[in-house]
């Protein structure tokens, strides 16, 4: 599904009046547990350590990174500096969908590095 949809669906104010059929078919196949799982999977760093370096570099300030992948600073700092090996599946998709959004370094296949 396309940033741009999910952004104008979570953005406060008018909501968008109508989605694409085939997003919305992704989205009614989302469940508490494809949630969870995706908060709990563990996938290798280096794609999303690679975002967040994009982040930084196009100006997004520590703490608005962290707020895209919905980590504390602390949890931040590691994985931003290459320390950590691995991160949650959910954090990987939130700094792949943060670049999207701001036309970022971010379709470059990833698949061989999980």
């Amino acid at each position: 599904m396309p940033s741009s949809t999910v952004a104008t669906m979570v953005t406060p104010g008018r909501p968008r009046a109508r989605i694409r059929t085939r997003d919305a078919q992704r989205l009614l196949r989302l469940t508490p547990e494809t949630v969870w799982s995706a908060e709990h999977t563990m996938v290798a760093a280096a794609a999303t350590v690679n975002r967040i370096q994009a982040l930084r570099q196009a100006g997004h300030p520590h703490r608005r990174i962290a707020d895209y992948l919905n980590l504390s600073d602390h949890e931040l700092g590691p994985l931003a500096a290459g320390e950590q090996n691995w991160c949650t599946l959910m954090v990987k998709l939130r700094a792949q969908a943060a670049c999207e959004a701001h036309n970022l370094w971010w379709s470059e296949a990833d698949d061989h590095d999980e």
